[in-house]
């Protein structure tokens, strides 16, 4: 615990900074007492990756994929951007997955973490890192205290005999698809090699995009359950690994991103061959992805200021316009696997891609708000990405018409030579 202490005068100091001694006397008690207790104990009782590898290895319940070969970004032919996404890391190494099972575990809190039997915590399970985990204890245990038990006092009376934890702790259509989704490629494996079939545990009223997703998939309607208990009790919980991909802005270096080309070229294989034929009865399309209609407070930004504007250029250039919330998913995976180019500004719309045949990607931002998902996503899918950079007003777009028509004269250019 002493080498803690520098880290607790770090943020004792950043208080006092942000709000003065008033704030710092105030939140003290919580800041020295609750955070830096439970970061500490969700330290101590957590079982990382390579000690719950071990354990469920000395059970001989562990199945290894191949390892995957090291990912490498390739740099950007755009100065600012280079420049702005310079400290995010261009290089990985992923992890050789697997997939493992353990018994008589413990699934609590409103994300169904699992706990093995003395009440340590399943990394694998949570969807964040240690420290956020503890700053967020409340969030994701019915009570932190369960931590410091070391045994349990009462069995739940929910009992589930074997499940699969899939539930997502945020509404994100980029997240499920990239992120949680790639998890069923290990389950695909865990039940050839078991011929168990566990019980899919997603969120409690998921949004539509979660059983449309595992519907096309192939996986039973009646094997998907919604996770609607504070605890339950599992004979045998199934645990892939979890790829995290979440960028951390501020400071990109602690980014929690952990791609995985195979994952990712998986999905795209595994949904393309439950969709049935592409719309492509009038061939290639070129596709933009209006954010026109978006409402939400979380979606409702990085619409086009000045749409109309645009509307011809697309129109000159054979671009079709399509809102993509008025779409099932079905119909949205059949519409990008016929497209031939792809552009749209910043927004989860765009991990379609994913499901398109080596297309052309143009994605559009506000000069406010420049993140790397997309750009990342397409080297990695090996796709044509070009970035354009916009003027912007509080995160919306106002797009130079005459900038557009030049660069999308270059970039279709290009890519018909």
């Amino acid at each position: 615990m002493v080498e803690q202490i520098p880290e607790i005068l770090r943020r004792a100091r950043q208080k006092y900074t942000n709000g003065g001694l008033k704030a710092l006397v105030v939140s003290g008690t919580q800041f020295a007492l609750r955070d830096f207790w439970l970061e500490y104990f969700v330290k101590k009782r957590s079982i990382s990756r390579t000690e719950l590898a071990k354990i469920a290895a000395a059970k001989g319940r562990i199945w290894y994929l191949e390892k995957e070969e090291p990912l490498k970004i390739k740099p950007l032919n755009h100065p600012q951007l280079e420049k702005e996404f310079t400290s995010y890391s261009k290089q990985y190494e992923p992890e050789r997955p697997f997939v493992c099972e353990l018994s008589d575990c413990l699934l609590v809190g409103p994300y169904a973490m699992g706990l093995v039997e003395d009440d340590r915590i399943i990394t694998e399970t949570t969807p964040v890192g240690q420290k956020r985990l503890a700053e967020n204890i409340d969030e994701y245990l019915n009570s932190p205290f369960q931590l410091l038990r070391g045994s349990r006092r009462n069995q739940p009376d929910q009992r589930i005999k074997c499940a699969f934890p899939l539930v997502m702790p945020y509404d994100s259509y980029y997240h499920w698809i990239i992120e949680y989704l790639p998890k069923l490629r290990l389950l695909d494996y865990y039940e050839e090699k078991t011929d168990k079939e566990p019980t899919i545990l997603i969120e409690t009223a998921p949004p539509s995009y979660v059983s449309e997703t595992l519907n096309i998939m192939g996986y039973r309607r009646d094997n998907v359950k919604e996770w609607q208990f504070r605890e339950a009790k599992v004979e045998t919980l199934t645990i892939p690994i979890h790829r995290p991909h979440l960028f951390n802005y501020s400071k990109p270096d602690l980014s929690e991103y952990s791609p995985s080309r195979r994952d990712l070229i998986w999905l795209r294989n595994k949904v393309q061959s439950n969709t049935g034929e592409s719309d492509q009865k009038n061939g290639k399309k070129r596709l933009y992805i209006s954010r026109q209609k978006a409402t939400s407070a979380s979606t409702g930004r990085r619409k086009i200021l000045n749409y109309d504007e645009i509307s011809e250029v697309l129109d000159d250039f054979g671009f079709e316009s399509y809102t993509l919330e008025d779409m099932t998913f079905m119909k949205q995976v059949q519409l990008f696997m016929s497209a031939d180019t792809i552009m749209g500004p910043h927004g989860a719309g765009l991990v379609n891609m994913l499901f398109s045949n080596d297309p052309t990607v143009i994605e559009l931002f506000p000069e406010g708000t420049l993140k790397p998902h997309f750009y990342f996503l397409a080297d990695m899918m090996g796709f044509d990405y070009n970035p354009i950079v916009t003027q912007s007003e509080n995160d919306d777009l106002i797009v130079d018409t005459e900038l557009l028509r030049s660069r999308l004269n270059s970039i279709l250019t290009r890519a018909n030579s």
